[in-house]
């Protein structure tokens, strides 16, 4: 058999694979259930909205670094700065953590959090991380980028079969993990979270404002399909798995336009840490607050860079080598306000 018809019979029985796990999910095959009813999951309910106590020095931190992103600001819309450098910047094992001005200055009150902030809160998430891991914004994006292609994210993850010493590489194996979880974007618009219970064999979809995007929580089905022939050289039954949306009660709720990213952080963290939902609306200003200091606090400590307002307008007196490419500057026109 010549290599272009065995290329094309690949091809053929990859696309055979597709079709069928459509139809599978699509036709109830994944049981929907419902969370009130699953005792693995109490673990995470009745937080009753406590807030942690405010903190002098994350108050002097939030300032700080708002101060700095406020400074670039004002020079980049005053005199047209075309690019400038990024207010923090540091290494969280494998993930870089980069955020611009326009970054920091969403973790305000009424900003909405884009992908950079989100990110740069996964890398410390995983960098604590036991049996969970969070894939960071653009997993899903990339795996429906052009339709549901696996082939696209098929190197995020790891295979059983490699050493442990290679896993050290903070990348996820089925086997390894007891929880998966992914920020998903929706239509460029909102913020959700899905989280699958390896154990539990249950995929649940986490939405602040109770939403019903199912069909997420099927691509990630047939992700994880996908990844248990390519990586186990198993064949996973999608009957097996159940699926379950959550409902008032279940999570905290968002009364905001904006604050979905807050909620989809928080309750990241509260399934990495195996905590209670404990966030509520009369605490998503502070645990802004908390997010940026933490990112600042942990750039400061892993030999990271945190610019001052001082130092912003310092370097920007340097228009010609502002824009020379030197250091870690960013293109202020390619970071999108959405």
């Amino acid at each position: 058999m010549t290599q272009a018809v065995l290329v094309r019979v690949r091809a053929i029985q990859s696309l055979a694979t597709v079709l069928i796990l459509r139809c599978v999910v699509r036709a109830g095959m994944m049981r929907e259930v419902t969370l009130a009813e699953q005792d693995w999951f109490q673990v995470y309910r009745g937080g009753g909205g406590q807030v942690a106590s405010t903190d002098k020095d994350s108050v002097a931190t939030y300032a700080y670094v708002l101060d700095a992103a406020s400074a670039a600001r004002g020079v980049a819309l005053g005199q047209g700065c075309r690019k400038f450098p990024n207010i923090v910047t540091c290494q969280a094992g494998p993930a870089h953590i980069e955020l611009s001005w326009k970054s920091v200055l969403r973790f305000k009150p009424s900003g909405w959090l884009n992908d950079d902030a989100l990110d740069a809160w996964v890398a410390l998430l995983n960098m604590a991380a036991g049996d969970t891991y969070v894939f960071n914004s653009f997993f899903y994006t990339k795996l429906m980028e052009a339709g549901f292609d696996y082939a696209r994210v098929a190197r995020w993850t790891l295979p059983a079969k490699l050493p442990v010493w290679l896993r050290e590489r903070n990348m996820p194996c089925l086997r390894a993990v007891r929880k998966l979880v992914w920020i998903v974007n929706v239509r460029n618009q909102h913020w959700v979270l899905v989280v699958a219970h390896m154990e539990e064999q249950c995929l649940v979809l986490l939405d602040s404002l109770f939403g019903n995007n199912k069909s997420v929580l099927e691509n990630i089905a047939r992700w994880l399909i996908h990844e248990a022939a390519e990586k186990l050289g198993e064949r996973w039954c999608a009957s097996k798995w159940r699926m379950a949306i959550a409902k008032p009660g279940d999570i905290p709720m968002q009364q905001g336009g904006v604050d979905c990213g807050v909620f989809v952080s928080m309750m990241a963290e509260a399934l990495v840490k195996n905590r209670k939902f404990t966030h509520a609306m009369c605490g998503i200003d502070r645990e802004r607050r908390r997010m940026l200091c933490e990112i600042v606090d942990y750039a400061r400590s892993h030999e990271g860079t945190v610019l001052s307002a001082a130092e912003v307008r310092d370097m920007l007196d340097i228009g010609d080598k502002s824009k020379s490419g030197g250091g870690d500057f960013i293109d202020l026109t390619s970071d999108g306000d959405a």
